[in-house]
């Protein structure tokens, strides 16, 4: 799942019994229009929130689990906010959804949720020329609200490095961070 929509979902799970909170966060980074249409569907998905809450619960029992992605550990790998008509030079999207909320507005939305991404870590690459303003970008939001260390691992290589076969060393970082994000949770 691209690193826009595990942010956008972590902003929308943020405390949603408090609407005039998560209202005044989307007020403040989107469009009258945008707003409009967001609300209209932050609404809809509302009306099934507690049906879905209720099977979730069913299918993995009465245990304590938050079954929502706040507060669950998230690893975010080179993450690209801009979207990929815009890495491909194209000046129109081929997909008008691609584009909202477009850069801009998932960082306003990320510097005013300040009590979330507490169990976020990040793996960058030091060459990688497509995700380093939003690695840069991020890395300095987490690391002034996390509760202990912020969890970023540079590596060598380029944005494509997760692609190549030879990812050992990648792969048991991304575990020893997920171990550590799940350690923090149950703390």
């Amino acid at each position: 799942m691209g690193c826009k929509y595990i942010l956008l979902l972590e902003i929308l799970s943020d405390d949603y019994h408090q609407f005039e909170r998560r209202d005044d966060i989307l007020s403040s980074c989107l469009s009258e229009k945008d707003l409009q249409q967001t609300k209209q569907d932050i609404a809809k998905a509302d009306r099934y929130r507690q049906v879905t809450i209720d099977k979730i619960l069913e299918l993995i029992g009465k245990c304590e689990i938050n079954p929502f992605i706040k507060d669950q550990p998230s690893l975010l790998l080179a993450p690209e906010i801009n979207n990929t008509f815009e890495i491909l030079n194209l000046t129109i999207s081929p997909f008008k959804h691609l584009d909202f909320p477009n850069r801009e507005q998932i960082q306003c939305l990320i510097s005013n949720s300040n009590k979330i991404f507490n169990l976020m870590g990040l793996i960058s690459f030091a060459q990688d020329t497509i995700a380093r303003d939003d690695v840069d970008f991020l890395n300095h939001q987490l690391q002034n609200r996390t509760l202990k260390a912020f969890l970023h691992q540079e590596f060598s290589g380029t944005h494509n490095t997760l692609l190549e076969p030879n990812v050992e060393n990648l792969v048991c970082c991304i575990d020893l961070i997920l171990q550590e994000l799940k350690q923090r949770q149950r703390k």
